[in-house]
């Protein structure tokens, strides 16, 4: 089993050039077309279905995906090092330019790998990046977006924090999704740099999820620590996570967090509370034996056949898992899907290309764990200012002979 997310994923693409991917079954839903189950059974759970949006120019290895919070249009994080800023009008969508960001370290799991706009962006326009600057390192940079000037707006960035290990042997389980809670602190995922002990160590910083406060002074760089942190001379919020590659923050001020697993279990957990331990390397999974002191994950996925593969007709037999989070639902006034999504959190895997829709009550239990659709091999998701769910596919892990430079934009509707 592959140990990281992009990995599993580069790995595969080296293989659809050739062979496929291991077990393809050559008949699931491929690139671009629209994932359904038809059903006339009146109480069959409502589902989701993916029509494709033409691209301008072909896009290779899509990390991730941001709406800027003022205008129709958005972002797509590109592994290479290039932010690529697109107009969206209806089901049009425009090329607008490329922020080019230097010195990123692409090998195997790295790359600009998550973005956030400022709370304030209508006005001070800042942004930040996660990215990997090495094999050892991963850093998040303030910027200042200027459209007129794509290539002063790469070239803007100044440092607001550096994690790494400095013995690291591969570029692994690097910084993940970043963004901002309601009072303008910004949250971010760590992983432990392929390294278990790291994710047990609050000293370190790393296999956390982290709060802290940029400082948006031009004339400053790094951040301010938060005045309610639980750990001395520590940024750490919660720990325990081992690859928390995606993540988001719910209405309620839940923090949900998919943690790509090693040989056993694909986890998605849910920080309620200041201080949680969420097991790695103590445990994978549900916690069993002697757990004093352990956050139980919400659901883990088994590699191998669950509920997960079955409850999904269309569910690809792979036996590699990434699991990620895709976003925690607001209705804005617009919602397109009658109130299925609003206050609930869409989940997903990868490689099997099983969706779930996740509900938690005020104390973080849950209420709802529901199939919802089916879409293989998408790593970039939003929710744009039409409502809309938005989704990126690209890659393989199970997805077919999807080449690297297929990706697709999907925008998500109700089933018919």
């Amino acid at each position: 089993m592959m140990p990281n997310a992009l990995y599993r994923l580069g790995a595969c693409l080296l293989l659809a050039a050739t062979t496929g991917c291991p077990s393809d079954a050559g008949e699931n839903t491929s690139a671009g077309e629209t994932a359904s189950v038809e059903t006339d059974d009146p109480d069959a759970p409502q589902l989701l279905a993916f029509e494709p949006l033409s691209l301008p120019s072909s896009r290779a290895e899509v990390t991730g995906m941001k709406f800027l919070p003022d205008a129709n249009e958005f972002v797509l994080l590109g592994k290479n090092g290039s932010l690529w800023h697109y107009g969206l009008d209806g089901d049009t969508v425009t090329e607008l330019g490329t922020v080019p960001i230097a010195g990123t370290h692409t090998d195997s799991d790295c790359g600009i790998i998550s973005l956030a706009f400022d709370p304030d962006f209508s006005t001070n326009r800042l942004f930040y990046v996660g990215r990997c600057v090495s094999q050892t390192d991963s850093v998040i940079e303030r910027y200042v977006w200027d459209t007129s000037d794509y290539a002063a707006t790469g070239a803007s960035g100044t440092e607001v924090l550096r994690l790494g290990y400095e013995n690291a042997t591969r570029p692994w389980h690097n910084v993940g999704a970043i963004g901002f809670d309601d009072d303008g602190v910004m949250w971010a995922l760590f992983g432990e740099k392929n390294v278990p002990a790291n994710a047990q160590d609050t000293a370190t910083g790393l296999g956390s999820l982290i709060r802290i406060i940029p400082r948006r002074d031009l004339a400053q760089t790094g951040y301010d620590p938060v005045p309610d942190g639980p750990f001395p001379n520590s940024d750490v919020h919660a720990y325990g996570f081992r690859s928390p590659w995606t993540g988001t923050l719910d209405e309620r001020g839940f923090y949900w967090v998919g943690d790509v697993g090693a040989d056993d279990f694909e986890e998605i957990d849910v920080v309620t509370a200041a201080a949680q331990n969420f097991g790695w390397s103590i445990s994978e999974g549900p916690c069993e034996g002697d757990c004093e002191g352990l956050s139980q994950p919400l659901i883990a996925i088994e590699h191998g056949i669950d509920k997960y593969v079955t409850e999904n007709p269309d569910a690809v037999p792979v036996q590699s898992r990434v699991i990620f989070v895709a976003v925690s639902y607001r209705d804005q006034g617009n919602d397109p899907y009658d109130g299925l999504l609003s206050g609930r959190t869409l989940v997903g895997e990868a490689c099997t290309g099983s969706l779930r829709l996740l509900e938690v009550d005020e104390s973080g239990s849950m209420t709802l764990d529901t199939h919802i659709g089916h879409l293989p091999s998408a790593h970039a998701w939003a929710q744009a200012p039409d409502g809309y769910v938005y989704a990126v596919q690209n890659g393989g892990c199970g997805a077919g002979n999807i080449t690297d430079s297929d990706s697709t934009l999907l925008r998500a509707r109700l089933a018919d």
